[in-house]
């Protein structure tokens, strides 16, 4: 693994909320994520909103992967970094804010790899988390993304929102919301579960399509050598992947970490991360 990548990602900050204009965000870490992908010769561009936008690949129909850049606005101000840990039970793992330098680093390998694989939309957006003003919406940089997606008139196979992801359920996922802030993580997930990724929130007009194309997919990789663990569940929440359902089949997918992502000192064994890697790849290869 590319640990000084993920954790040059990780130092740098990004306010999602900031506004100047119709643009949003203020941080380091768009400008290093742009850096990054014209150091690969690769021709990123931003939008009025100011996602970042970059294609990979050279064929089939494409696809569109999506990573949000900015720390939750409750643990921004935490936010130090990621540091390499031993951990007696997952071996190395990777310690502090995870969410979503983990989804942007996944994002960045794949774009920088993919040379003649698959045709693939990158997009990096400024926001995904609830805006601090009542009433705003939580996926607004996805929805701008679905609008200029239908202005172009691109529809893409599939839309995947990468992000790291909690482990198994200890409560039905329709009322995690409203347990959230009164429960204890040990109560509302099962630090046990040794699945390494999952395929989440499957919502949307395409749903029946997107879990066809989500079980596909992973069977696919697992009959290609992907021996490592991958599975699907239903876990619905603020991630880009409602929003990109408007427009194609859609999903979220990304490593298994543990500790609440709104809170500091998250965990995220390496091996999850390797996984989630494998597959995305898989997912961009030419068959």
């Amino acid at each position: 693994m590319d640990d000084k990548l993920l954790l040059e990602i990780a130092k740098r900050p990004f306010d999602g909320h900031y506004r100047k204009g119709m643009r949003r965000g203020k941080g380091e870490r768009r400008d290093f994520i742009v850096a990054t992908l014209r150091k690969a010769r690769l021709e990123p561009r931003e939008d009025r909103y100011g996602n970042v936008w970059v294609e990979s690949g050279k064929t089939g129909r494409q696809r569109l992967l999506s990573s949000h850049m900015d720390v939750d606005p409750l643990t921004i101000k935490h936010s130090k970094g990621i540091r390499v840990r031993d951990h007696p039970r997952h071996g190395k793992v990777y310690k502090g804010i995870l969410d979503n330098a983990v989804g942007c680093y996944l994002n960045l390998k794949l774009a920088t790899s993919n040379k003649n694989g698959r045709k693939t939309i990158h997009i990096f957006t400024t926001t995904e988390e609830p805006a601090k003003k009542k009433g705003r919406d939580s996926k607004m940089s996805a929805d701008n993304v679905v609008k200029t997606l239908r202005m172009r008139k691109i529809k893409p196979s599939v839309c995947v929102a990468i992000d790291v992801t909690y482990p198994g359920l200890k409560v039905p996922a329709r009322r995690l919301a409203e347990v959230w802030d009164d429960t204890e993580y040990s109560e509302l997930f099962d630090v046990k579960d040794g699945t390494q990724t999952y395929v989440d929130g499957i919502t949307g007009r395409s749903r029946r399509k997107a879990t066809n194309t989500a079980r596909q997919l992973i069977n696919h990789y697992k009959k290609n050598g992907g021996r490592q663990s991958v599975q699907m569940r239903e876990l619905s929440g603020w991630d880009e992947a409602q929003s990109y359902s408007k427009i194609a089949p859609s999903f979220a997918y990304g490593p298994v970490g543990y500790g609440k992502f709104d809170e500091p000192n998250q965990t995220l064994p390496k091996k999850h991360l390797a996984t989630a890697l494998r597959f995305l790849r898989r997912m961009t290869a030419v068959e």
